[in-house]
């Protein structure tokens, strides 16, 4: 995907077709993207082509197109609070969108080359600062910009958790890169005329993907005197913020939400910036192209284009387009004259225009009349020239052509219209066209481009592109019916593209046989010649041919790899297949050049075998696991690339090869645990398998844990050895667990640094399987009891074996275990028989669960008769404002560690013994004599009616003691008594519609005041102060009294409704600034 969308009328406009066009994909980056006008980073006089998809230069002054931004902020993968880094800030466009992201608790830096772009970035910033709307909206990390060349950063700069390169990276500079990142950072790059992700997974393991091609200007490498102690580049240091600036964060924000809820009906309004000239046309009627930049190459040209006229269509639509790994800017339709319309309603060629070619290259006309399905394919006559002027004229602003008269819309034009590379020479197109009949909808459609309705016809046309292919299709759905057309542009065979010049360069090519001769390849070649085979490489085919010594080496009598003995005799069918088979194996109808392969991809040869494509960092390219080497050597019929195996037929699955005699046990244990039918299907994978042997050698400790460390032998993705270079590897398992891969001196893999590959890329028609020497076991393969060896909790062990549960929490299939500190066990040891057994039993929950699972308000069903375990998480402020997580407790008892993996679940650690709760709070009401008052008060009002039929939902309660209620004056008693209105609305101020543990109450101070809403609409604010907890300022006497249906505090005193003005009574929890001793002088839900 990349390349460009039509200009925009103003900034949203250019927004909303990006967006329509899915560069712009999630609300994060659309509203970041709204609040940055590209307008203002361009200088006055510019400012005309500021909504346009294209790269702008002035000077040293840069901006890269919008649809290359936009993937940035995609891949970026930007959340609130990260550390970013910005090699080749430029304007400081891009880092100040980065910047509201980020949020005031981010760090935001850029490195810029040249002085007089860092000074107009600052004073653009300075400006932003002081105008910009968007500060109205969110909380900005501000960029700070340094000067200097962003290869010379000094060996103590940290690392961050994002990082992108403005300009295209050197080869040898990408792992220094690579290092800029912090382990689970996200590097965006170009490299190799790709936008590359680029994820770091472990301190030696990276994970790349690439976005889109594209072709940037590269970093200037720095000079030999630039080594210097003074050009070495140190950037600001990382402060945490003042409490002032928290305190100047958190009232800005809270300003903000008060005056977007009291005023939600003013708009926000937001600065726009015209261009010089507006010009009235018929919308979507010409797509102008125009700037050259340096992330353009050397194709960048002052472009422009008009669509095709399609007579019958009330407006017509062009594509603005980046072809991968170039960077220049194409429309989807020919010159208008060059097109005319059919019988079918689509636009043709004119016959007088272009010389039709067949693919087969006899020079005679190939189209088929066929309505349904024809494809044609020609050669783009090199000599179209139209020249079209753009009229700059402002007498003529007001004039519009004649409907359905394209000639006349010469006239908006003054520019000559300088052709895309696949209007030049050399270019040939295939077109294909099918009619179907039309969805319900109006249309359906993917990809990104441009939907256009007329009388009866609707439209959408979409573009994607390689280095040497431009493909553009169009659904037109009229009358019922949906035809859809594909138009091809491609360098006819024998050309290829070449950088500064136009169209496709015919290139020196010879005959295949003739071409294998000189790459060193003639023993395949003669072998192909012995065989009469010679035809089968003739016309449009691709031949990965083994170089000499892999030919040599190979002996055609032998069994194949892929062969299979259960048996003292192999089957007839896996015999060493036949010296005819082997040679057609390697060659491919079609012709695929390296830019049209994709990891993963299948390709079926001559023999109708599949062949599997793979890509692998660092430029690494397999097929069947042999190493691609020279590649793109086009042949008179063809491409040629040389790979350093035999490519031998594959024929069996994965399990199919597991069905070989030597791997019987590994295979049993495979079914024992689930794992071995998915291997039977078409989901690739590669496994790591272990001959019998090496099964026996398994240590009796590790017989619980089989199914994690089958697991580990399992990934889901096709990794072939080569893969494996000089750098360690690492990828994950089928349980997410890493696989660690590296390459010893004497060309060993080694996984898990001590298990060696003995046996590597025995192919499968769904994966790969190399032959190991012994069981990796990770980190997660090891049982509960074992967990609790090693962790010190030998007390709770103990009471394991004391109730006979040891077995069962070892074997049950996935548990849950909460594992009180040993200092808090002395209760639970004076237990004995069921009692204990059932206790315990409440601490182990049915299923996996981590602490990303875990959150407020679950509940986890136990193995203790079903018993549930409720989960409670709440944030105070402070520790919000900080970024700590927010606190985690099971029946009001805090988690102090947590995620202990063990291989049939996880264990969690907690400060105390868990109790069940065995009673619903009004049960707990009636039967406690603290609460003879509070009963009486309940009786008879709605509160208590809810909490009978379990309306109230799951509730908190802060109980006021008979002692309490005795301090209140006669006068109160005796309204609450005898009004069970104002006894229930005296109620529900104690009555708070969460589960809430004292645990989960933390310390606050000026300004920043924690509140909880009662289901009386009021605000109470909480604080903590050591052990000493307050609801509105009175004390709990007793925490967390569990119930069925919530939990009970017991409070010293009594709380009185206060309930804020405009208050929103669904908002949980608010944050309130209190100046000590004073009324309330801010709040903010």
């Amino acid at each position: 995907m990349g390349g460009a969308v039509s200009a925009g009328h103003d900034h949203d406009d250019l927004i909303d077709k990006l967006k329509s066009a899915n560069y712009v994909k999630t609300p994060s980056v659309e509203n970041v993207y709204r609040a940055v006008d590209r307008a203002f980073y361009f200088l006055p006089e510019c400012q005309d082509t500021a909504y346009k998809d294209l790269a702008w230069k002035k000077g040293n002054i840069h901006l890269s197109a919008p649809c290359i931004y936009a993937e940035v902020l995609e891949s970026l993968l930007l959340e609130p609070g990260l550390s970013f880094l910005n090699l080749g800030s430029g304007t400081g466009y891009l880092s100040t969108m980065v910047g509201l992201v980020l949020g005031p608790y981010g760090v935001n830096h850029g490195v810029e080359l040249y002085e007089d772009v860092v000074e107009y970035a600052n004073s653009r910033l300075n400006e932003f600062k002081k105008t910009a709307p968007a500060l109205d909206c969110y909380e900005f990390c501000e960029p700070h910009f340094v000067k200097g060349n962003s290869l010379l950063l000094g060996t103590e700069i940290r690392q961050y958790d994002r990082v992108y390169c403005g300009a295209a990276c050197p080869e040898n500079h990408e792992n220094y890169m690579k290092n800029l990142l912090k382990v689970g950072g996200v590097l965006v790059m170009p490299l190799n005329d790709k936008l590359m992700q680029i994820t770091r997974k472990s301190e030696f393991g990276w994970e790349s993907k690439s976005v889109l091609s594209v072709s940037f200007s590269t970093l200037q490498l720095p000079q030999p005197n630039d080594s210097s102690p003074d050009k070495i580049i140190t950037l600001p240091e990382i402060n945490p913020l003042s409490l002032q600036e928290i305190c100047r964060s958190v009232i800005r924000s809270l300003l903000r939400k008060e005056a977007k809820e009291e005023h939600a009906d003013i708009a926000i309004r937001r600065r726009k910036y015209y261009r010089n000239k507006r010009r009235r046309m018929l919308p979507n009627l010409i797509i102008p192209i125009l700037e050259s930049s340096d992330d353009e190459g050397d194709f960048g040209r002052n472009n422009i284009f008009v669509p095709a006229g399609l007579r019958n269509i009330g407006c017509v639509v062009g594509i603005a387009s980046t072809i991968g790994g170039r960077g220049y800017r194409v429309a989807t339709h020919a010159i208008a004259p060059r097109l005319r319309e059919g019988d079918d309603g689509f636009a043709v060629e004119d016959a007088a225009d272009i010389e039709h070619e067949p693919a087969n290259g006899t020079g005679e006309a190939g189209a088929s009349s066929s309505r349904s399905a024809r494809a044609s394919t020609h050669r783009v006559n090199q000599d179209n020239d139209d020249a079209i002027e753009e009229e700059d004229d402002d007498d003529d602003d007001d004039e519009l052509p004649d409907f359905g008269g394209l000639h006349n819309i010469f006239n908006f034009l003054r520019q000559p219209a300088l052709k895309p590379w696949w209007q030049g020479p050399n270019v040939c197109v295939q077109r294909d066209v099918k009619e179907e009949e039309a969805p319900d909808s109006k249309t359906e459609s993917a990809g990104n481009g441009f939907l256009v309705f007329g009388v009866g016809i609707s439209q959408f046309s979409s573009c994607k592109h390689s280095p040497s292919r431009y493909v553009c299709t169009t659904v037109t759905t009229k009358d019922g019916k949906t035809n859809k057309s594909t138009v091809t542009y491609q360098c006819c065979h024998g050309s290829r593209r070449v950088q500064g010049k136009d169209g496709c360069q015919i290139v020196d090519t010879k005959s295949v046989i003739e071409t294998a001769k000189e790459i060193g390849c003639n023993q395949f070649e003669q072998a192909v010649e012995n065989e009469g085979l010679v035809d089968s490489m003739s016309g449009n085919k691709t031949v990965f041919m083994p170089v000499n010594d892999a030919f040599l080496h190979f002996k055609m009598d032998e069994p194949s790899g892929n062969s299979i003995q259960t048996n003292e005799v192999m089957f007839e069918e896996d015999k060493a297949p036949s010296k005819k088979d082997v040679l057609l194996n390697h060659i491919v109808p079609g012709v695929y050049e390296m830019s049209d392969l994709e990891n993963e991809m299948l390709l079926t040869s001559e023999n109708n075998k599949t062949l599997r494509i793979n890509g692998y960092p660092g430029g690494v390219v397999t097929i069947n696991c042999a190493l691609v080497n020279a590649t793109d050597k086009l042949t008179s019929d063809g491409v040629i690339h040389t790979v350093d195996k035999v490519l031998v037929p594959v024929t069996h699955s994965l399990a199919d090869l597991l069905e070989e005699k030597r791997f019987s046990k590994f295979k049993k244990l495979l079914e024992e645990n689930g794992l071995f039918e998915p291997l039977k299907g078409e989901k690739t994978a590669t496994v790591f398998a272990l001959t019998n042997d090496q099964v026996d050698l398994l240590e009796p400790k590790h017989a619980m844990c089989m199914q994690t460390i089958l697991r580990h032998h399992i990934l889901p993705h096709t990794v072939c050895s080569a893969a494996v270079r000089s750098s360690r590897i690492s990828s994950t398992d089928l349980a997410e667990n890493w696989v660690h891969m590296e390459r010893t001196e004497d060309g060993t893999v080694v996984l898990d640094k001590n298990v060696k590959v003995t046996e590597s890329d025995k192919m499968a028609t769904n994966g790969v399987l190399h032959v190991v020497d012994g069981f990796m076991v990770p980190s997660s393969a090891r049982s509960a009891t074992d967990l609790l060896q090693q962790t010190n909790h030998t007390r709770f062990l103990a009471l394991l074996e004391k109730a006979n549960l040891k077995k069962e929490v070892d074997k049950s299939p996935e548990i849950t275990l909460f594992v009180p500190v040993d200092s808090r066990l002395d209760d639970l040891e004076k237990l004995e028989g069921d009692d204990l057994k059932n206790t315990l039993l409440f601490h182990i929950a049915d299923g996996k669960f981590d602490s990303d699972y875990l959150d407020n308000g679950v509940m986890l069903k136990t193995k203790d008769h079903d018993e549930k375990i409720r989960v409670t998480a709440k944030a105070n402020v402070l520790s919000a404002l900080m970024g700590q997580d927010s606190s985690l407790s099971v029946q009001c008892v805090p988690l102090t560690r947590v995620d202990g993996r063990i291989c049939n679940g996880y264990a969690h650690e907690v400060s105390k013994p868990l109790t069940p709760a065995s009673s619903t709070v009004l049960e707990v009401i009636e039967k406690d004599s603290r609460f003879t008052f509070l009963k009486d008060a309940l009786k008879g009002t709605k509160l208590e009616e809810q909490l009978k039929s379990g309306d109230a939902g799951t509730i908190t309660l802060l109980a006021p003691s008979n002692e309490s209620f005795k301090n209140l004056n006669a006068d109160t008693l005796e309204r609450i008594a005898t009004d069970k209105e104002a006894a229930d609305s005296f109620l529900r101020a104690h009555v708070l519609n969460d589960a809430l543990c004292c645990s989960n109450v933390g310390p606050s101070s000026w300004p920043f005041v924690s509140t909880v809403r009662a289901l009386s609409g009021a605000a109470i604010p909480t604080n903590r102060r050591s052990s000493d907890v307050t609801f509105g300022g009175v004390h709990v006497d007793t925490c967390d009294l569990i119930a069925r249906d919530g939990i009970i505090h017991i409070i010293d005193g009594v709380l009185v409704s206060n309930k804020r003005r405009g208050s929103n009574p669904f908002s949980d929890e608010e944050i309130v600034i209190r100046k000590p001793n004073s009324d309330i002088i801010l709040a903010g839900l």
